[in-house]
């Protein structure tokens, strides 16, 4: 994507990147070698101080931290315990070592083309089953938290297959209900842009709690996990 055709396509419109929040944050405090969700949870008004700069100086582009942890909570625990409890550990590192390639080369372009899309072929099949409970198991966890576990239902329901890839919003969509935010929408990769529907309703705006409120539904649906295939 050219700066001019960069430059049209935000014109108008609010655009949230996620990441390349670092440097910034480190010229408002940060310092170097802590973990910048952490520090964000301790450090609130930093990150909020830093989008109100981006708006009053005119920009149309606020920078949002790496916010993954729906997504991350089937592809790190539930996936690998359900494939521990079929197969034994011979299951569970193959179940890893196809998750990774897929991190590692499922790309969609032209260098990782054919290995790219063979390894991203494999991890949605791979993750079908686990991702869907996964999703119920959130569900769940967002009653037992006392978190809105009727609209997690509701937007696990309705917008689980709102995402490119067939498992993504399974969790995603528990995880935006819970919350009462939205996620999802239209992403830049590589300097293109990837249009994507959204997930859950924008009750309200995210804000820096609700990465601690995540981490806690992610635990409680990590212990279900290990209740059920541990």
């Amino acid at each position: 994507m050219t700066k001019q055709e960069f430059r049209e396509f935000y014109q108008n419109k609010l655009i949230y990147l996620d990441g390349a929040t670092g440097s910034n944050l480190q010229k408002a405090g940060m310092p170097t070698g802590v973990c910048p969700e952490q520090w964000i949870l301790e450090h609130p008004d930093a990150i909020l101080e830093l989008q109100r700069a981006f708006v009053e100086a005119g920009t149309n582009i606020l920078y949002a931290p790496t916010f993954t942890v729906a997504e991350n909570t089937s592809d790190g625990v539930t996936a690998p315990l359900l494939y521990l409890m079929i197969g034994g550990v011979p299951l569970g590192f193959c179940y890893k070592a196809i998750n990774t390639l897929d991190s590692m080369v499922g790309y969609r372009n032209a260098k990782y083309l054919h290995l790219g899309r063979a390894s991203a072929k494999l991890d949605d099949a791979a993750n079908w089953l686990p991702s869907r409970i996964c999703g119920l198991l959130l569900t769940v966890s967002a009653f037992l938290l006392r978190l809105d576990g009727k609209n997690a239902w509701r937007i696990f329901r309705r917008d689980r297959r709102n995402h490119l890839s067939p498992n993504s919003a399974q969790t995603e969509s528990a995880a935006a209900g819970a919350l009462g935010i939205q996620l999802g929408g239209t992403h830049i990769y590589f300097g293109d842009v990837v249009e994507k529907p959204t997930i859950g309703d924008a009750v309200r705006l995210a804000e820096p709690e609700d990465i601690r409120r995540t981490n806690c539904i992610m635990f409680a649906a990590s212990g279900l996990s290990l209740l059920g295939f541990g």
